[in-house]
């Protein structure tokens, strides 16, 4: 992924510039679970505090190599949703949101920043994505043209609201694309790396799902 490579090459040229002496290690030291728990209490509290008190855009980069691995997790299990948001434009958010996160704290047990950083950054990136979806659901005008069959506004929000609070199911995101943005789904099987009729499969289920919605209602 692209925002990978990003990461480490604006991490690679802060520790050429000098302007943060001896940190060319620390991404890797802060990684090191197997450390005591008071030394890697030490090791974010000081990044932290070094990031909030500046200079913050040097701090940033040893900060977003030392959450790499996480974000990359973050980033791998949320589908795309193109043409509204691809995973570089998730990615991107997703890191700016990270970095409004660490200027609260340290918390107690500094240790846990990791998890901490990437819980509260993963909740506001599934809503800003919940928005843009939205929002480009209402600038085509209910449907996508190349959308197959006739689907309503009320089935477009209903998909939105059944999945942003939690990371998006898999038939969801097949029914979404395929219903509002048009996908076929022979492009999608390649996308997920399934083959159709699982993909099928997983779409009935997402159907059953609203349906099920729908009666409770």
């Amino acid at each position: 992924m692209q925002f990978t490579e990003q990461i480490q090459r604006a991490f690679a040229e802060t520790v050429r510039s000098g302007v943060l002496p001896d940190i060319d290690r620390l991404p890797d030291r802060l990684r090191d679970f197997t450390s005591e728990g008071p030394v890697l209490d030490t090791l974010w509290a000081d990044l932290l505090h070094g990031y909030q008190d500046g200079p913050r855009q040097a701090w940033a980069t040893v900060l977003l190599e030392a959450m790499r691995p996480d974000l990359a997790e973050a980033v791998a299990i949320v589908p795309a949703f193109p043409p509204v948001v691809t995973r570089e434009d998730y990615a991107q958010q997703l890191m700016a949101n990270l970095l409004t996160a660490a200027l609260v704290g340290p918390a107690e047990q500094a240790r846990w920043t990791p998890n901490r950083l990437i819980s509260h950054a993963s909740r506001d990136t599934q809503r800003w994505l919940a928005r843009e979806i939205r929002g480009h659901a209402k600038r085509v005008g209910y449907v996508d043209r190349k959308a197959a069959s006739a689907v309503t506004w009320d089935l477009a929000t209903l998909l939105i609201d059944l999945e942003m609070k939690q990371n998006p199911s898999a038939g969801l995101v097949v029914l979404y694309r395929q219903e509002v943005l048009g996908d076929s789904l022979e492009e999608l099987a390649t996308e997920f790396g399934l083959s159709e009729n699982a993909l099928r499969l997983r779409r009935r289920r997402a159907i059953r799902r609203i349906r099920k919605e729908l009666a409770a209602a």
